[in-house]
């Protein structure tokens, strides 16, 4: 019965602990967004496009068309998961009365039945158009069949009857709204950096060779590319919209299993909230306007604790041992998406060793299982590497393995990025202040989560739970934010152990008795969904900037040749109406290649570049050309406003004198000008050296050179006594180049300008 003085409460409740959580919540949550600009004015800008030439109706209905492909390319992969997992699941009798755990568990299972499928063919070269063709027919002739074979008849979809049915109805709707925005995002050809060069790339450098095979000059190939091959399937068949509707259907699936996970531990209202703060949780939200694994990542990990949970929890010992193997499956295909997922892996380990209290090794079949199931996946990518680098680890423990080594100072920058957010440098103070800067903006990370997880998480450990398996959840998400934190300070590394506490909160504030822990937080993640929206609209508006496509009043090509302006679209727009389709492109002063449809090598920026690399190595420019040849590159595209910037960023092309004569020397013999506008070039590779001639009016190499930058950002800042000495530098290393000669005769006449007096005209 309840209580009169506070009637949110049982009369066993403790209103203690509830006042407590509620007084640092509020607090938190202002004093969160009492800096938080919310630009909902950006609405209005979000729809707001405005053609230079309006379309006709049919270049409309092909950029419709191009839109309804690509999201029926993204939801006809997922019926291909959901097809070859489900008769796994049933032929490993893991039946449940839970419609959406056991939609995920189909979708985990077929994603791993695939992965290896299409692993297996990448290694043995066997990626070919018609095999593709192939089994899209053959996965399409099941799906139909499944499909026809379901209960349609049967199914029914309502709102149980219970309490707070208007909060139902509103949760519900807030997951509609930002479902669907995050669809229209998903509709976009992508521009995101990570994604063209790493994500995405990987697979396009590898469908040019029919197969996994190695990739030289790109030091992110060493990585595993499970999450790659998840999207290949969709990249093939809708380009890069196609693997961003699949990616923004990844996030839906984290939702949906936190719904299903939810709310068989506390109910449907429990579920719905937990879904909801899933979706709206800012950091895997933004994670999915670009193809980037870490929502794949945080879907299997996911999978893996609720398995590895349901193998602890299991009484009977054949239960047990099958819900063991699926949760090392599934350990196995975390870690080949992204080897970060050792962080959540071991975490699990521990909290079931923890829960157990044994020796490790008593139940054997359990670490017997781990060990075994797991390299299914893992242990390709190793012998791959093993093969290509001689390091089967690589781009890890070189110094203990040997095999491919890349430059320090790329290695550097590598460990420096994931050291850049959160110092921890104020000894104890910065473990005391760490949750704060966790979640604070501008308070040490720029990477958003938003106040929730900070406002809520005493709450969850004042509570406890009885539950043995929330118990186990409860110290494996603790566990992943420590090991997390100490891997890397990229709060995405952590995103697992982040929506794992989302669910547990869900999970423990409904199982109270009363209603006043479920008002708040329900409250709490609706508040918060409705004032990050608000930036959400900016975001689109200053960065993507889509309504055109979203209207059909701008094509595909349009799209990119805005949103990408000063980067390589005009160079793929070039080489692909110019060049022959067997040319063999080296990009150079750029890392993105997807969009080009020529062969090509890129380098990511923690490679040396080939240029670099061959200045160094080479005795001449002939031996710099042998190198160009045995990479077997025809063509050279270079993108001079990004390279400038990435070079002095990274340290790219810091040559000696004598170096930088080999590379002038090697443009001036070996490479023809094809192509050149707006500092964007492209150079056909001379079959042999020719005679020095006539120079061209710029090398583009020596715009690399970081004299060229520093020249430029002195001039511009006023430095002009600095700028001087970085032209004459200039000069100095390219002393046939036109280009700098006519700088330093603009520079210097206009110096003598400004020295002049005032009042002369």
């Amino acid at each position: 019965m309840a209580s009169k003085a506070f009637p949110f409460f049982d009369r066993s409740q403790n209103a203690t602990k509830f006042f407590i959580v509620l007084f640092w919540a509020l607090f938190i949550v202002c004093w969160y967004f009492r800096a938080f600009t919310h630009p909902w004015a950006s609405l209005q800008n979000v729809f707001n496009f405005k053609p230079f030439v309006q379309p006709g109706s049919g270049e409309r209905w092909a950029i419709w068309e191009g839109n309804l492909a690509a999201a029926a390319t993204g939801f006809w992969c997922v019926a291909a998961l959901w097809t070859c997992g489900r008769p796994v699941r049933k032929w490993l009798l893991l039946s449940t009365e839970n419609l959406a755990l056991g939609f995920c568990l189909d979708l985990g299972l077929g994603f791993f039945f695939l992965n290896m499928f299409w692993m297996g063919l990448g290694l043995t070269g066997l990626w070919f158009e018609p095999l593709w063709l192939t089994g899209v027919l053959i996965l399409s002739v099941l799906t139909a069949k499944n499909l026809l074979s379901l209960p349609w008849g049967k199914l029914r979809f309502h709102f149980p009857q219970g309490e707070w049915p208007l909060a139902q109805l509103i949760l519900a709707g807030t997951g509609l709204v930002y479902f669907g925005f995050l669809f229209l995002q998903g509709l976009l050809p992508e521009t995101f950096y990570d994604s063209l060069n790493y994500f995405l790339g990987m697979p396009h450098f590898w469908l040019f060779q029919h197969g996994i095979t190695d990739y030289p000059t790109h030091l992110l190939s060493g990585y595993f590319h499970g999450g790659s091959l998840f999207y290949l399937f969709a990249f093939v068949l809708g380009g890069t919209e196609g693997a961003k509707i699949l990616s923004v259907l990844v996030l839906g699936f984290n939702s949906l299993f936190a719904f299903g996970w939810v709310k068989e531990k506390a109910g449907f209202l429990a579920g719905l909230a937990g879904a909801i703060a899933v979706l709206t949780f800012p950091l895997i939200y933004l994670n999915s306007w670009a193809v980037r694994v870490d929502g794949l990542s945080t879907f299997v990990s996911l999978l893996f604790f609720y398995c590895t949970g349901k193998a602890c929890g299991e009484k009977n010992s054949t239960p047990q041992k099958v819900w063991t193997a699926i949760a090392a499956l599934f350990a196995g295909l975390a870690l080949s998406i992204k080897p970060t997922a050792v962080v959540p892996i071991s975490a699990a380990f521990l909290a079931v060793l923890w829960q157990w209290g044994l020796p490790p090794f008593k139940r054997k079949f359990f670490w017997a299982a781990f060990s075994g199931f797991g390299l299914l996946e893992v242990g390709p990518w190793l012998l791959k590497n093993a093969a290509y680098t001689g390091n089967a680890f690589f781009p890890y423990a070189i110094s203990w393995m040997g095999g491919r080594s890349f430059p320090a100072a790329g290695y550097a920058r590598l460990l420096g990025e994931n050291r850049q957010f959160l110092p921890m440098d104020h000894g104890f103070a910065s473990v005391l202040t760490l949750p704060w800067r966790l979640s604070m903006p501008l308070a040490g990370d720029g990477q958003w989560i938003g106040p929730l997880f900070l406002a809520f998480l005493p709450g969850l450990f004042l509570l406890g739970s009885k539950d043995a398996a929330t118990r186990f959840l409860m110290r494996a998400a603790l566990l992943s934010f420590v090991f997390g934190l100490t891997l890397s300070h990229m709060l995405r590394f952590s995103l697992p152990a982040f929506v794992l506490s989302l669910l547990l909160f869900s999970a423990v504030f409904f199982t109270q008795k009363g209603r006043g822990w479920k008002a708040v937080w329900t409250v709490s993640i609706l508040a918060c969904a409705v004032l990050f929206f608000g930036d959400y609209l900016d975001l689109s508006a200053s960065y993507y900037d889509g309504a055109g496509i979203w209207k059909g009043l701008e094509s595909r090509e349009g799209y990119l040749e805005r949103k990408m302006q000063n980067s390589y679209e005009p160079l793929v727009l070039w080489t692909r109406d110019n060049l022959p389709m067997e040319s063999r492109l080296l990009i150079v002063g750029d890392s993105r290649g997807v969009y080009y449809e020529r062969p090509y090598l890129a380098q990511s920026a923690f490679d040396e570049p080939v240029f670099a690399h061959a200045a160094r190595s080479a005795p001449n420019a002939a031996g710099i050309l042998e190198q160009l040849r045995q990479l077997g590159i025809t063509h050279v595209v270079i993108n001079l406003p990004e390279g400038l910037r990435v070079s002095k960023e990274y340290h790219q092309y810091e040559l000696r004198p004598e170096e930088w004569k080999r590379l002038d020397d090697f443009f001036e013999r070996g490479l023809k000008p094809v192509y050149f506008k707006n500092f964007q070039g492209v150079y056909e590779v001379e079959s042999r050296l020719g005679p020095a001639g006539a120079r061209q009016p710029l090398d583009p190499f020596s715009i690399l050179a970081p004299q060229a930058y520093d020249f430029l950002a002195d001039s511009r800042s006023g430095n002009h006594e600095k700028a001087g000495e970085e032209l004459a530098e200039l000069t100095a290393l390219f002393p046939g180049d036109s280009y700098w000669q006519k700088q330093k005769e603009l520079y210097f006449k206009a110096r003598r300008g400004k020295d002049l007096p005032a009042s002369r005209d």
